[in-house]
């Protein structure tokens, strides 16, 4: 039982991989410069994910498609207000725009314990506290 439980999960976690080497040949095939910001964005996706079963109480699936639906309008205001108008300049440019991009969307306290208190702050302003929930 265990191995078929080890096997799906490892088949899962491959796939993950797999969509995250697509991304990047995508964006580099797209736009013949490497993507750094594909990283924190893909890590920006999961918080909306989870922010929205936590702070909005959405069933997972709701969760999964909202943040699915904020990531693509984030990625079109990104690309229409930040990246469209450096186009056309050298690639070193570009790069560093995205470099940039990856760092303005990293959480900028490394330890999740961090995270979790900014949770309880942020549902704290909209209704009953997250600390008596199991993390």
């Amino acid at each position: 039982m265990q191995f078929l439980q080890l096997l799906i999960s490892g088949i899962a976690q491959g796939c993950i991989y797999g969509l995250i080497a697509l991304g990047f040949v995508l964006i580099y095939k797209a736009t013949e410069t490497v993507s750094f910001a594909q990283g924190e964005l893909m890590m920006l996706g999961a918080f909306v994910g989870l922010a929205c079963m936590s702070l909005l109480g959405f069933p997972f699936w709701l969760a999964v498609l909202s943040a699915i639906a904020g990531m693509a309008l984030f990625g079109m205001f990104l690309e229409r207000l930040v990246i469209r108008p450096i186009l056309g300049q050298p690639a070193f440019s570009i790069v560093m725009l995205t470099i940039g991009v990856g760092y303005t969307a990293r959480p900028h306290h490394h330890d999740p314990r961090h995270w979790h208190r900014n949770l309880c702050a942020a549902r704290a302003l909209q209704g009953p506290d997250l600390e008596s929930r199991r993390w």
